[in-house]
This record gives structure tokens, C-alpha cells and sequence, in this order.
């Protein structure tokens, strides 16, 4: 009976909040396009034209990705950036592209290489109470710090829908992601939204005949009922889908989750959403068996249920913002021989030290553990990072950071993987163009 003083405490203080409502939250918490961290004072960028050009110097204590003989060196980014991005009464959609070139010095520590990156979304309210939601992404890449959904003015990625990326050294991984959602809202308080998902990773080995890392096709619906209770909670009921394809080794799996999800907006500028429920699989693999001086390959299957649950919390303070989020259930793996169980968290600060000043701080470990007919394999990821940025002129800013990766992991021993320490000075030059409404 005690434990139950602790809850009804934190309902009364949450109830003054939730009746003094303003908006109501809408939309699934767990597949929907995530907003950048913001400032109060910030307005988001709408009707413009937006070009960058950067150009950065970068120390790497393993310049040559090697786990017994690292070598320290240097690299050189140039990356420019074009982006647009135009709102209507009824339509809001941007486009963005940033090709980047990276330089290694000695230059027999790695070669010399290319990288792209493009983003695009849209949103069109259709009628009043119906609308649709379009997303591309597409990256081509080795730099393990680079990530999908990176481009200039591109959302984050939804919880359930963000690629279980496995960046390895000496590979170029080509990265698609196509996303379209409806919708429609059935009452004033009540909405209903179906999505579908569609990703490709692609693994080219660098400086060798063969790959030796399996592509992988990833294809998922969903859809969601929610209701908005009180002015600043609502909750709802989703399903979710997912097709994962193994081509090279012959091998797919497919789970189907059902989840509930609770949203609270805790005042205009802090917001809470908690999500869980049971996460059915079912892995399809195969097995060589030696018959008779015959290599005969036999299709073995495993059934598994496992919790899928996750969180996150939003907050934009008038100098400091903050993102933090956790997450776990069945994916990919990111290229390995076959899916994952996967449990990611992530935290992410802004702070706005003075009037020019702007500081960061990022985190995020990930541990998989594979669902495999046999063994066990786990891995664990370290991403973490720190930067500093002034504004030197208008538009102009100079930045200086460190980033760190780490990874553990018994089945990541045939590729190996050395950690990786990088501080990094950053010259950006912004060059902004209003557009006409």
C-alpha cells in the first residue's frame, strides 16, 4: 500500500499542469519525425534558403581504424551544405544536400574519401482533418561519427524507425531510408495514423575482392489509435510491423509488437512520453549439415517474445535545451549476421553560455545482443561527445569539439575495431536567403 503514496503525490503535481492546457499533443510518440534541440528564443527556420560552407581539421589517435597498431594523424573535412525549405497554409516540406570530402594525412593511413548525404520531408494537410507526411533520407559514407538523418534541416528519426548502425572500419555503407504516414483524425479528441517504412544498408569493404558484412533490407508498418484525455496527456495503442532481410545470408526475421504509449506535456516547453508491450519473433536462418560427403543447407527457425518499451524527454529552456531517450526492441543489427536485440540510450544538451557562446554535450550507448538460432553475441557501443561554438562573425562560427567511440564486443573479433579519440576545429560559414511567402 505505500508504494502507492509516491504516485498520488506525483499526480497531484502534475494535475495543475494538466488542466492549465494550451495544445494538445497529437501524432504517435514512437515513429514520428524527432525536432532538433531548440532555445525559447529560437524560431524555427521557415521560407529560406539556407548554404554553408565548412571546413574543418581534425587529430585522430587511430587514424588507420587498427586495434593493435593505431596511428596517430590528421584530417581535413570539407563539407559544403544547400538547403531550403518553404511553409504554406496547408503544405510545409525542405530539401537539403551536403556532399563532404576527407583527407588523411599520412595519407598511406587511409585513402582520400567522398561522402554524401541528402534529406528531404513533407507535410500536407490534405483536408482538415487528414494529412499526409512524406520523408527521404540517403547517405553514402565511411566515417563511423556520420549517422543517417544528419542532413542541413532534417528531423531526427523516429524511436522505432532509427537504423541499428554498426559503423566498421574499412567499410562504405550506403544508407536509404523512404518513410510515408497518414493521418486522420476521427473526433476532436480522437486520431488514427497508419505509416509504412522502408531501409537498405549497403556494405562496400574497402581495398578488398569480397564483403564480408551482410546488406540488409528493412520494411515495417504501423498504426496507431490515440486519444487526448485531458488537455496536455493523451494516449493511445499502436502496432507496429517489421521485415527484416538478410540477403547474402539467406536469413529474415519478422516481429510484430503492440504497444501502449502515454504522452504528457508537463507545460508549453517540456514534454514526457512512455511507451511498452510485448514484441513477438520469429527468425528465419539457415544451417549447412554435412550428409554423406554432401554440404546440404537446411532452413532452421526460432520463435521469441521479449519486452519492447522506451522512453523520452524533451525540454527548451530560454538557455539550455535538452533531449534524452531510451529505447528497446528487435532490429537489425547493422549489417551483421542476423537481427538484434537492441537497448539505445541517448542524451543530448544545448547550452547557451552567452550571447555568442553556445556549448554541447552528447551520450549514447547501445547494446546488442543477437537473436540468433545459436549463440549469443553481444556488443556494446560508446558514442560520446563535447564542443564549444562562437560566433566570430554573423554567421560565422568557429567550433571546437571531442568525440569518442568505443565498442566491445565478442562477434565483432573477424573485423576488429580500434576506439577512436578525435578533437576537431570547425570554420562554418552560413549564408542565409529569405524566400517570399
Amino acid at each position: 500500500m505505500y508504494i502507492y503514496k509516491p504516485i498520488r503525490f506525483l499526480l497531484l503535481l502534475l494535475a495543475p499542469s494538466l488542466a492549465s492546457a494550451q495544445g494538445p499533443l497529437t501524432g504517435s510518440p514512437l515513429t514520428g519525425n524527432v525536432p532538433p534541440i531548440t532555445f525559447q528564443s529560437e524560431t524555427a527556420a521557415t521560407n529560406m534558403l539556407l548554404g554553408t560552407i565548412s571546413a574543418s581539421a581534425t587529430v585522430d589517435d587511430n587514424n588507420n581504424n587498427s586495434v593493435s597498431d593505431p596511428i596517430v594523424g590528421t584530417q581535413y573535412f570539407l563539407a559544403p551544405s544547400l538547403a531550403i525549405q518553404q511553409t504554406r497554409s496547408h503544405l510545409t516540406w525542405n530539401l537539403s544536400y551536403s556532399p563532404g570530402l576527407r583527407i588523411y594525412v599520412p595519407s598511406s593511413s587511409q585513402p582520400d574519401q567522398f561522402s554524401q548525404s541528402f534529406g528531404g520531408t513533407l507535410h500536407y494537410d490534405v483536408t482538415k482533418h487528414f494529412a499526409i507526411g512524406l520523408r527521404q533520407d540517403y547517405l553514402r559514407t565511411n566515417d563511423p561519427f556520420q549517422q543517417l538523418g544528419e542532413a542541413p534541416l532534417q528531423p531526427g528519426i523516429g524511436l522505432l524507425n532509427q537504423p541499428g548502425t554498426v559503423a566498421l572500419p574499412n567499410f562504405r555503407r550506403t544508407s536509404l531510408l523512404s518513410e510515408i504516414k497518414m493521418d486522420y483524425q476521427l473526433a476532436k479528441h480522437t486520431s488514427l495514423g497508419v505509416a509504412g517504412h522502408f531501409m537498405q544498408m549497403h556494405y562496400d569493404e574497402l581495398n578488398a575482392q569480397s564483403n564480408s558484412l551482410i546488406d540488409t533490407r528493412d520494411t515495417s508498418g504501423s498504426a496507431f489509435l490515440s486519444h487526448q484525455f485531458t488537455a496536455r496527456q493523451s494516449a493511445g495503442i499502436q502496432y507496429q510491423l517489421l521485415n527484416m532481410v538478410f540477403p547474402q545470408g539467406n536469413s529474415r526475421t519478422t516481429s510484430h509488437s503492440v504497444l501502449l504509449f502515454d504522452q504528457i506535456a508537463i507545460n508549453p516547453h517540456m514534454s514526457f512520453s512512455i511507451f511498452g508491450g510485448p514484441e513477438y519473433s520469429r527468425v528465419h536462418n539457415q544451417e549447412l549439415i554435412d550428409v554423406l560427403f554432401l554440404v546440404v543447407e537446411v532452413p532452421v527457425s526460432k520463435t521469441l517474445w521479449s519486452p519492447a518499451a522506451g522512453a523520452t524527454f524533451n525540454w527548451s529552456g530560454n538557455r539550455l535545451g535538452l533531449q534524452a531517450s531510451f529505447v528497446r526492441r528487435v532490429s537489425d543489427g547493422g549489417g551483421l549476421l542476423g537481427s538484434v536485440e537492441m537497448n539505445d540510450a541517448a542524451l543530448h544538451i544545448k547550452k547557451k553560455l552567452a550571447r555568442r557562446w553556445v556549448a554541447s554535450l552528447d551520450g549514447e550507448m547501445m547494446q546488442d545482443t543477437l537473436l540468433e538460432v545459436s549463440g549469443n553475441g553481444k556488443m556494446q557501443t560508446l558514442n560520446a561527445g563535447a564542443g564549444i561554438s562562437h560566433e566570430v562573425a554573423q554567421n560565422m562560427w568557429l567550433r571546437l569539439s571531442y568525440q569518442r567511440m568505443s565498442r566491445t564486443g565478442g562477434y565483432l573479433s573477424p573485423w576488429g575495431f580500434g576506439d577512436h579519440n578525435r578533437v576537431t576545429l570547425t570554420v562554418e560559414r552560413n549564408f542565409n536567403l529569405p524566400l517570399g511567402r
